[in-house]
């Protein structure tokens, strides 16, 4: 927001005499304060709202204003002009009985100087502004089409149109930092839980894979110990029947082989 020193001819002899008109001319440089390095002031397409609000007196004169029109006119530094609106304003309205009830009413303030009998007046002249890429905007001329305005002060109000997250950021930034950071760690905590569920599951095959193999190496050295066990006694046998005389006696019409038994 920056403070309008409207400048003009005021002093008419009469209605009928032709006046200037309030004009302001206000560098867009006052709004922030840019490195030296830079050459635009607002952002390459960003939506813009620029205002002008008016602080003017509950007066007659006012009061019988009627329609006024304001105008702005957007210039690069060459003095080219990029965007121009004109929009038409009227003194907010307020009967005679209204006004000595509300005087009647704030009577003390009034008396003790802790309110005035003023309106704030906001012109809407841009409400969607965007800078061009290749000419920025430096200036803005703002114009009063009246002869007998009375006005306090002016000012001019440049605002950014947010929308979507940036608009929530803007508006509600504890209240957003607070969600965003509640999201976050919830997802974070999600990632990690299913994580580690799954290096548990990884861990359970892991271990049933090596019970697996060690039955295996069980089973294994159980059949060749068995195995190992056959061959032992086959090799006693064959020892034993080799170093032993075989007899053979006859028995009720048969035969029976002496010696050691054959293990089995």
């Amino acid at each position: 927001m920056k403070l309008l020193y409207l400048y003009g001819s005021f002093s008419c002899e009469n209605s009928n005499q032709v006046c200037s008109y309030p004009t302001a001319i206000v560098s867009l440089h006052d709004f922030y304060k840019p490195t030296k390095e830079a050459i635009r002031v607002l952002s390459r397409g960003q939506e813009y709202m620029i205002n002008v609000q008016l602080d003017m007196p509950f007066s007659e004169e006012n009061r019988n204003l009627g329609m006024f029109l304001s105008k702005i006119d957007i210039l690069n530094k060459d003095g080219k002009i990029l965007a121009s609106s004109e929009r038409s304003s009227l003194f907010t309205y307020e009967s005679n009985l209204l006004s000595i009830i509300s005087t009647f009413f704030f009577i003390f303030p009034l008396l003790f100087g802790f309110q005035e009998q003023k309106r704030w007046m906001e012109v809407v002249l841009l409400d969607s502004f965007i800078d061009s890429s290749y000419e920025p905007a430096e200036v803005a001329k703002i114009t009063i089409y009246s002869k007998r305005i009375q006005f306090y002060s002016a000012r001019l109000r440049i605002k950014a149109v947010f929308s979507g997250i940036r608009y929530y950021m803007h508006q509600w930034p504890i209240t957003f930092s607070f969600f965003a950071f509640t999201n976050i760690l919830a997802v974070v905590t999600m990632v990690f839980l299913w994580r580690r569920g799954n290096k548990n599951e990884e861990i359970q095959l892991d271990l049933a894979d090596d019970l697996s193999d060690s039955d295996d190496d069980v089973n294994e050295e159980t059949d060749n110990k068995e195995l190992t066990d056959e061959n032992l006694c086959l090799d006693e046998n064959e020892d034993d029947s080799d170093s032993n005389n075989v007899e053979i006696e006859e028995i009720d019409g048969g035969s029976r082989l002496g010696g050691r038994e054959i293990c089995q």
